[in-house]
C-alpha cells in the first residue's frame, strides 16, 4: 500500500484515510485519437478539515470576502511515498455539506498538458505581443517582403527583425494573375521598365512564420514547448505560414466592409527635457519600458497634435499582457490623453511595455508629446522625476500592425491545429511542454516486462477497429480554384477518407480550424494563389496556413512601383515543400505537376491508424497489481510484454494508494 500525498499550491492537504485516488493516463486513445491534451483523475473527496478548510477559505460560505475561486484551476503535487509522482492542476467541484456543517470537498486532478486550455481561455491570437514585428507598409516594403523578407533595420525603426519572421508571398486578394506578354491588367509577365501591369503593392498581404507565434505564445503565458519539432530547423513547421488576411480589404482595412479605409502607426519618442533620460524606449522609442512594485508607480499624460481636423482614433496599450489602457476614438485636433501604472502589490515587480497606436484616415503628419513622471516611496520618504519625451513631425507612412491583421481565430485552436496537422503528442518534462510526432514518442519508450503482475483470472478482449472511417479534412475550402477543381474532377482536394467499408462501426473526424487552397501555376518557375471566392470577389475564410519556398525563376515577373522592377526571385506559396505536403492524402503537386505521396496521412498518421484497422489488432482489458517502482518511472510510449508479447498501452487507469490498475493494451503486430 502507496502512501498517497497530495499538496495544492505547496500545502499539503488532509485526505481521508479510506479515500482513493485512481489517475487515468493516455497519449492517444484508438475511441478518440484527435485528443492530445492529457491525464485526469476521477473526482475524490477530502474531509472538510480545519486546515482544508483554511485552504479553501470555507468555500461552503459565500459570504467570505475574497473566498477560494473555483472557477480557476490550481497548482497541484500527488506523491507516492514521498516521492514526486505527477503535478498538474486541481479543481474545486463543489463541497457536501452534512447537517449543515461542512463535510468533504470534492476534487478532480488535471495533468500538465491539459491545464493549456486553462492557461490559454478564450484568448485569441490578436491578443499575443506582435509589436516587434510592426513595419511600414508601402511599394518598397512589400517588395522586400516578396522577394526577400521584411527587414525592420532598413526602415529605419530600431532593431532588426527576426529572419524570415515576416513575408510578402505571391498570394492575390483580388485581381487574377496571367502570364502572356504584360499587356493587359493583372498581367505579370516582365517585358520592359515602363509597363503599368504586374503585381502591384497593394494587392499583396504579410504572412507570419509560424514559428514566430509559438514564441509570442511562450512569452505571455510564460511557458516553454521544446525544440523536438516546433522549433526543429529541420521539421517542415519551420517553413509553415500564416497569411495575415484578416478582411477583405487591403492591409489594416477595418472589419466592417462599408467603412472607411484607415491605416494605423506608432510613435517613437525621443528624450526633451526634464529631470534627466529615466524612462527606457526600446525599439526606436516606440515602446516605453517601465516596471512597478510596491513601491514604484508611473504617471503619463500624452499630447497629440494632428495638422488637420480630420478624426483620429488613439489606442494606448500595455503590449506585456495585451491590457488596453486606454482607448479614445474620433478625436479631432490637438488632444491630451493620461494613462497610470499603479503600485504593484503582487510580489516582484509588474512589466509594461506602452504604446501608442493611432489610426485614422487623412492625417498625414503628426506630431506628440509625453509627460511622464515616477514616483518612488521607500519607507516613507521618496523620490519623484518628471521629464518630457517627444516627437518631431513625421511624415505620415502606414503602418503594418502585426496584431490588427492576423486571423480571428482563438491561440488553443490555432495549437490544437498544428497539433492535429502533424500529429503531434505532448506531455511535460522539467516544467517544458515536449512536443513530438506520436510516432517520435512511441519511438523512445522502453520496454517493461509486467507478466508477474497481472491479474490472469480476468481478461477482456475486443476489436480495434472501432471505425469503418476516419475523415481528415479543413475546414475552409472555399477559394475559386479549389471549389472548381473539385465539381469538375468529383473531388475533394487535400483531404481525405480512410475507410473500410466491410467494417461494422462509426464515422470518425478530424478536422482542422484552417483553410485549404490549390495554386495556380502559370509558366515554369511562377505559381501563385488567387484568394476569392466562387464568384471572383475577395473572400475571408478561415485561417490559411502554406509553405514558403522562395523560388529563382528565368520567367521574370513584373513589380509595378514608380518603375516596373523585373524580379527574378519571389517568396512562392505552396502545398508541398521538399519531402512535406499540407495535403492529408496523395495529389497532385500544382507546381511540379507530379503526383505527391509524402501526405500527412502517409508520414504523420499512417502507423497509428492502419493497426488501428488491421483485423489481427486487438484491444485487452485487464488487472494488474504494479509497484511502486513502476508507476513512478513509467511511459506511455513504453512497450508493455506479457507472456512474451508486446503491447501499446491505450490507457492506464491506477489506483495510487493499492497500485491496482486498469489497463488498456493494443497488441503490436
Amino acid at each position: 500500500m502507496q502512501e498517497v500525498q497530495l499538496y495544492i499550491d505547496g500545502q499539503r492537504v488532509e485526505l481521508f484515510k479510506d479515500e482513493t485516488i485512481s489517475l487515468t493516463q493516455t497519449i492517444q486513445n484508438v475511441k478518440d485519437i484527435s485528443k492530445v491534451f492529457t491525464d485526469f483523475s476521477k473526482t475524490f473527496n477530502i474531509p472538510a478539515s480545519r486546515s482544508n478548510n483554511k485552504l479553501f477559505k470555507h468555500y461552503y460560505n459565500a459570504d467570505v470576502v475574497n473566498g477560494f475561486d473555483a472557477r480557476v484551476r490550481v497548482n497541484a503535487l500527488i506523491k507516492l511515498n514521498g516521492i514526486d509522482f505527477r503535478k498538474g492542476k486541481i479543481r474545486l467541484s463543489g463541497v457536501q455539506l452534512k447537517d449543515n456543517k461542512a463535510n468533504n470537498y470534492k476534487l478532480t486532478f488535471f495533468g500538465e498538458t491539459i491545464g493549456l486550455s486553462d492557461v490559454l481561455g478564450e484568448d485569441k491570437l490578436a491578443d499575443l505581443d506582435f509589436n516587434y514585428l510592426n513595419h511600414d507598409y508601402g511599394v518598397l516594403e512589400v517588395l522586400e517582403g516578396l522577394t526577400d523578407y521584411v527587414h525592420q533595420s532598413t526602415q529605419g525603426q530600431g532593431d532588426d527583425m527576426p529572419s524570415w519572421a515576416v513575408i510578402y508571398p505571391l498570394i492575390s486578394r483580388e485581381q487574377r494573375y496571367t502570364y502572356d506578354n504584360g499587356q493587359v491588367a493583372g498581367d505579370i509577365k516582365y517585358t520592359n521598365g515602363v509597363q503599368a501591369n504586374g503585381v502591384k503593392f497593394d494587392d499583396l498581404k504579410p504572412a507570419l512564420r509560424c514559428s514566430e507565434i509559438i514564441k509570442a505564445i511562450e512569452s505571455k503565458y510564460s511557458i516553454d514547448f521544446s525544440t523536438d519539432f516546433l522549433s526543429g530547423s529541420s521539421n517542415p513547421f519551420n517553413d509553415l505560414y500564416l497569411w495575415l488576411n484578416r478582411t477583405k480589404g487591403v492591409v489594416n482595412a477595418p472589419d466592417e466592409e462599408s467603412a472607411e479605409e484607415k491605416s494605423s502607426f506608432t510613435y517613437g519618442f525621443n528624450y526633451d527635457s526634464g529631470d534627466g533620460d529615466f524612462v527606457d524606449f526600446t525599439s526606436g522609442g516606440r515602446y516605453w519600458n517601465a516596471d512597478t512594485d510596491n513601491e514604484t508607480s508611473w504617471e503619463g499624460d500624452l499630447e497629440i497634435v494632428p495638422n488637420n481636423s480630420n478624426e483620429y482614433d488613439v489606442l494606448i496599450r500595455n503590449s506585456k499582457d495585451g491590457t488596453i489602457l486606454l482607448e479614445s476614438l474620433a478625436n479631432t485636433n490637438t488632444n491630451s490623453f493620461s494613462v497610470s501604472l499603479p503600485k504593484y502589490y503582487g510580489g516582484g515587480t509588474k512589466e509594461h511595455l506602452i504604446s501608442v497606436t493611432v489610426t485614422t484616415t487623412l492625417v498625414n503628419s503628426y506630431s506628440a508629446e509625453w509627460d511622464i513622471s515616477r514616483t518612488v516611496q521607500d519607507n516613507g520618504g521618496g523620490t519623484f522625476d518628471q521629464s518630457i519625451y517627444d516627437t518631431s513631425t513625421i511624415s505620415f507612412t502606414s503602418e503594418v500592425i502585426i496584431s490588427n491583421n492576423v486571423p480571428d481565430l482563438k491561440v488553443i485552436d490555432f495549437l490544437t491545429g498544428v497539433f492535429k496537422l502533424y500529429n503531434l503528442t505532448a506531455y511535460v518534462e522539467d516544467d517544458v511542454i515536449v512536443v513530438k510526432t506520436l510516432d517520435e514518442y512511441y519511438n523512445g519508450g522502453e520496454e517493461r516486462d509486467i507478466t508477474k503482475h497481472i491479474n490472469t483470472n480476468a481478461l477482456d478482449v475486443t476489436s480495434a477497429s472501432l471505425y469503418k472511417e476516419i475523415s481528415f479534412k479543413y475546414e475552409g475550402g472555399k477559394t475559386f480554384l479549389i471549389q472548381n477543381a473539385n465539381k469538375l474532377n468529383n473531388d475533394d482536394f487535400g483531404n481525405l477518407d480512410y475507410n473500410d467499408d466491410d467494417i461494422d462501426g462509426s464515422k470518425y473526424e478530424i478536422k482542422l480550424p484552417f483553410e485549404h487552397m490549390m495554386y495556380e501555376r502559370l509558366v515554369d518557375g511562377v505559381q501563385y494563389g488567387w484568394f476569392v471566392d466562387e464568384k471572383q470577389e475577395p473572400l475571408v475564410s478561415k485561417p490559411l496556413l502554406f509553405y514558403n519556398d522562395a523560388q529563382y525563376t528565368s520567367n521574370k515577373v513584373a513589380y509595378v512601383q514608380q518603375y516596373t522592377q523585373s524580379l527574378s526571385v519571389y517568396n512562392r506559396p505552396s502545398n508541398t515543400l521538399s519531402s512535406s505536403t499540407l495535403n492529408f492524402g496523395s495529389e497532385v503537386d500544382e507546381f511540379t505537376l507530379e503526383t505527391d505521396n509524402n501526405s500527412l496521412f502517409e508520414t504523420y498518421y499512417k502507423d497509428y491508424v492502419e493497426g488501428v484497422f488491421n483485423s489481427s489488432k486487438r484491444i485487452y482489458k485487464l488487472k494488474a497489481f504494479l509497484p511502486l517502482s513502476f508507476l513512478l518511472n513509467y511511459s506511455l510510449a513504453d512497450t508493455l510484454i506479457i507472456g512474451g508479447k508486446k503491447y501499446r498501452i491505450n490507457s492506464i487507469n491506477s489506483n495510487l494508494q493499492t497500485g491496482e490498475s486498469q489497463l488498456e493494451l493494443i497488441n503490436i503486430i
